[in-house]
């Protein structure tokens, strides 16, 4: 199964929240990444995290060309803080 994101929000202290293609919502941590994997350190650059957005299609999310991650990681491990009705 794969899932989609089709918003995202920036948070205090490395965070994302992300909206996904079902209303779901889920904060995702991005700490322990930033701090001890090489290929996300470039993120401790607050302007660069923030920077932030919706890989086209809705797959993931990405900063650079180089710096992705994959919906279905923040899906499997991130938060889930809300569910909403589509229909609201």
């Amino acid at each position: 199964m794969f899932v989609k994101i089709k918003n995202i929000e920036i948070l205090p202290d490395f965070k994302i929240k992300a909206i996904f293609s079902s209303d779901i919502v889920k904060i995702y941590d991005f700490n322990n990444l930033v701090q001890n994997h090489k290929a996300f350190n470039e993120l401790q650059q607050i302007h660069l995290f923030n920077q932030a957005k919706v890989d086209c299609g809705g797959y993931g999310i990405c900063w650079t060309d180089d710096i992705d991650i994959d919906a279905g990681e923040i899906w499997h491990n991130g938060t889930t803080i809300l569910e909403t009705d589509a229909d609201i």
